[in-house]
C-alpha cells in the first residue's frame, strides 16, 4: 500500500533515525492479495527453510521484517524475533448497524447462543484464539479481508471477528452502514516480527525509535487520524 497507518508509522520511524544521524529506509515489497499473515510469518520463522509449503521455502530469508498488525503468542515467540509493542487492541466484532427496534445480536456469546455464523480472516492467530474461546458458533473463513466485508454486507455473517483497530478503521468508511461493538473478547499487543538473524544493532535501534515513537505522541496522533470518527 502507498498511504496507511503503517505507511505513516515508517515515516515517524524515519524522522527519529534522522535525530539520530542514521538514515533509514525501508525496501517495501508487496504482497499478493491471497498470502495470509500466517504465511508470511513463516517466511521470516527461523524453521522457514524447513517448511512444507514450496512458496515459504522459496522466500526463507528475503525479507527482515513484517510491517503489519500481528499479536505475539507463545509459539510465535518461539520462532521468531518480536519488536516492541506499539499499540494495543482488542478482539472485537463488527456488524451492520441495527435500524429496527432492538441492538440485535451484538457479541460473539450471543451469537454462539443463537447458532449464527461469524466471519474470521483465514491463515491468523486470531482465528484460532475465537474458535478456542467460542467453538460452538458457526464459522466462515474469509480468504481476504474484503471478502470479510462482502460477506457481513451480504448478511452470510452476521458478526465479523478481528483486531478491533482493523475494524474500526472498516467502519469509518462506511460509517452509515457498519458499527464496531465493545466487546473485549481477548486484549492483544501489536508487534511486527522480525528475522532471528537480523543484526542486533538493527533490532535495537529499531527498539528505541519504536519507543521514542509511544513516548513523543507519534503513535497518539496516527491513531486519532485512522481509528477515531471526526467530529465537527
Amino acid at each position: 500500500p502507498k498511504s496507511g497507518f503503517m505507511i505513516d508509522f515508517i515515516e515517524k520511524l524515519k524522522i527519529s533515525a534522522r535525530k539520530d544521524n542514521v538514515t533509514l529506509n525501508f525496501i517495501l515489497g508487496e504482497a499478493d492479495a491471497s498470502l495470509t499473515f500466517g504465511k508470511a510469518f513463516d517466511m521470516i520463522a527461523r524453521d522457514c527453510s524447513a517448511n512444507e509449503d514450496d512458496e515459504v521455502r522459496e522466500n526463507c530469508g528475503k525479507y527482515d521484517l513484517i510491517a503489519a498488525d500481528y499479536f505475539v503468542s507463545p509459539e510465535r515467540a518461539a520462532r521468531c524475533d518480536m519488536t516492541p509493542s506499539f499499540l494495543s487492541t482488542t478482539i472485537s466484532n463488527l456488524k451492520i448497524k441495527q435500524t429496527a427496534k432492538g441492538r440485535g445480536i451484538g457479541t460473539l456469546a450471543e451469537l454462539e447462543r443463537y447458532k449464527g455464523t461469524a466471519c474470521v480472516l483465514d491463515g491468523t492467530l486470531i482465528k484460532k484464539l475465537v474458535i478456542a474461546k467460542h467453538p460452538d458458533a458457526q464459522y466462515y473463513s474469509c480468504p481476504t479481508q474484503a471478502d470479510c466485508v462482502r460477506s457481513v454486507k451480504k448478511r452470510i455473517c452476521t458478526l465479523w471477528i478481528d483486531d478491533e483497530l482493523l475494524l474500526r478503521y472498516t467502519a469509518l468508511q462506511e460509517p452509515d452502514l457498519f458499527e464496531v461493538s465493545r466487546e473485549n473478547i481477548l486484549t492483544q499487543y501489536i508487534v511486527w516480527p522480525m528475522r532471528p538473524d537480523l543484526d542486533p544493532n538493527i533490532q535495537s535501534l529499531l527498539q528505541r525509535w519504536i519507543y521514542t515513537s509511544v513516548i513523543n505522541g507519534d503513535l497518539t496522533e496516527l491513531f486519532e487520524k485512522y481509528f477515531t470518527p471526526f467530529s465537527c
